[in-house]
């Protein structure tokens, strides 16, 4: 700002305390000008001389993993994490095995790091208050790791023991996989289920393959396996069609009871906004429909991975007058905006209508922590639902929002 007088004497406080924040943040600016790992490695080396209590090794850690990761250094990064073990996380040892493991001879680095990540998810576990992140409570930090991320290793080497022809081991740990992920993550349920019926395990995988159902993950391959698992049970295909549509009716009102406990009846902050052609919208044009209002932008990857089943639901109600869709462009950061949403929308070719809220102020007025959040709200202008995230499953989206949308639309 040329407020030289102001700055100088900033410096002079902050050189007061030498290990303060101040140098090492100093300190960190000349890492990111680094090209070298080697030097980056011997950075941190001195960096942590220097400010052994600093909170900032973490990220240290966490930039030199990136440059060996994009250097395809996949053995030097394996290294090195187990060489700062105190202050890596298990989930960059994920990464690693998980490009390791698309080259076959980089199977054993691959099953090596994997094992590594592991055992420093249970060590992190035994001593959750020196290990977690400040931004997490150490009740979240450990669901983290062990409902997440540690299905996530164990799924990834349970494949590679398949790879390997190591069908026992393989079933042991996608059973162990699927055990913590506790049904939630529907892709290791699959694999899980899959391995068993090749084994001919019939009715494990079919409980496996059931409990998927009611969870609202009713891909088109999750039935699939179920009727493999069926016939494998019953000996014969009798009975399939009546016992799927059963399952997918307990499903569907499993997940309509959970989503009544969760309606909310709070107003909708008003809102004007310019569509992409300038012109301008308020929320009360809306009034009598049911509005999906869903906040995103072009660099949000779970945005982006949404995106595919939103379009559905776009093409599916788009000739149901009572229902309306607005998605609402936010934290965009770029000064041409506009052109950068325009060109994503004719690049995907997404047919949805979008408001522009320039300023970020229509995001601040909804309380939005993070992107994309959806927020359903009824035809008297009330909020009844809000979704954060994606989790990955488009079908399970897909059924969730519509059955909000008709519980919005019966209140």
């Amino acid at each position: 700002m040329g407020n030289q007088e102001k700055a100088l004497a900033l410096l002079q406080q902050a050189q007061k305390n030498p290990k303060g924040e101040f140098f090492q943040i100093q300190a960190i600016m000349q890492l990111q000008m680094m090209s070298d790992s080697k030097q980056k490695i011997e950075f941190l080396k001195k960096f942590k001389e220097d400010f052994p209590d600093s909170k900032y090794v973490e990220s240290i850690i966490s930039i030199i993993v990136q440059g060996l990761f994009q250097e395809n250094k996949l053995e030097e990064a394996n290294a090195f994490l187990q060489e700062n073990r105190d202050k890596a996380q298990p989930y960059y040892f994920y990464l690693i095995a998980s490009e390791a493991s698309k080259t076959p001879e980089k199977m054993n680095l691959a099953l090596a790091a994997l094992d590594n990540g592991l055992s420093l998810i249970e060590e992190q576990v035994q001593d959750i208050s020196s290990y977690k992140p400040s931004y997490y409570t150490e009740e979240e930090w450990r669901d983290q790791l062990e409902s997440t991320i540690k299905p996530m290793l164990l799924s990834l080497k349970g494949n590679l023991q398949i790879k390997q022809g190591k069908i026992n081991e393989a079933v042991s740990t996608l059973e162990q996989a699927y055990i913590f992920s506790q049904g939630e993550q529907s892709d290791i349920a699959v694999d899980y289920s899959r391995l068993l019926i090749q084994v001919q395990n019939y009715q494990p995988a079919l409980d496996v393959l059931e409990k998927t159902v009611k969870k609202g993950f009713g891909s088109q391959e999750v039935m699939d396996l179920l009727k493999q698992a069926y016939v494998g049970v019953q000996k014969s295909e009798e009975g399939f069609d009546k016992y799927r549509t059963e399952l997918e009716m307990a499903a569907t009102e499993l997940l309509k009871g959970e989503l009544e406990a969760k309606m909310t009846n709070s107003p909708a902050p008003a809102f004007e906004l310019q569509d992409l052609e300038g012109k301008t919208h308020k929320l009360s044009d809306y009034q009598g429909k049911v509005v999906v209002v869903d906040f995103w932008a072009t660099w949000c990857g779970p945005c982006l991975s949404s995106f595919p089943g939103m379009k559905r639901l776009v093409e599916e109600y788009k000739n149901d007058p009572s229902v309306a869709f607005v998605f609402i462009n936010t934290w965009q950061e770029e000064a041409n905006k506009d052109q950068v949403v325009k060109d994503f929308l004719d690049k995907y070719q997404y047919p949805f209508f979008v408001l522009m809220d320039r300023e970020n102020q229509v995001v601040a007025q909804y309380g939005v922590s993070g992107i994309p959040t959806k927020f359903i709200i009824d035809p008297k202008g009330k909020i009844r639902f809000s979704s954060i995230g994606f989790e990955g499953n488009t079908e399970k989206m897909v059924k969730e929002v519509k059955l909000m949308i008709d519980l919005a639309r019966n209140k």
